[in-house]
């Protein structure tokens, strides 16, 4: 791929199915915690909790957007500090992420947001680390098939 910045994209929307894949096994599989993450894009795009499966898929979508362009700022980051291990640098990104939208969140106040159970930070901190190695693996390899293609 020749656009580093799209195969960020791409990776990390690679890394958000990835970690939604997680999120829908611990919530309705294991029932070990409630909070799903289409309910964060539902609360950014309509300040509430979605009503109906329209509002849900919306929102889902615009979840995995995010994580899209989350991938993005990953490609800029990776590609400015050296891809060498890239696996601990997207563990890194993906708990950095983790932690500044759970205090961006707090900070201001988001309704259903400041709040979580232990279960739902772990688990929200477990698909984080998987979105992170995810998206890194899938950019490391968006970029071999540029490197084959040539």
């Amino acid at each position: 791929m020749q656009d580093k910045t799209i195969a960020g994209f791409i990776a990390g929307l690679v890394g958000g199915i990835a970690m939604n894949i997680k999120d829908y096994i611990t919530v309705f599989l294991l029932n070990w915690e409630e909070e799903l993450y289409f309910e964060w894009g539902a609360m950014m795009i309509y300040g509430r909790f979605p009503e109906n499966l329209s509002e849900v898929i919306l929102a889902q979508l615009a979840h995995l957007f995010f994580a899209g362009l989350l991938g993005g700022l990953f490609s800029v980051l990776i590609i400015r500090l050296d891809t060498k291990r890239y696996l601990i640098k997207g563990f890194i990104y993906g708990t950095a992420a983790w932690f500044i939208i759970y205090a961006i969140s707090i900070l201001l106040k988001v309704p259903n947001l400041m709040e979580h159970t232990f279960n739902a930070t772990l688990s929200n901190l477990s698909g984080a680390i998987i979105y992170g190695l995810v998206t890194a693996e899938s950019f490391k390899r968006l970029l071999n098939l540029n490197l084959e293609e040539k």
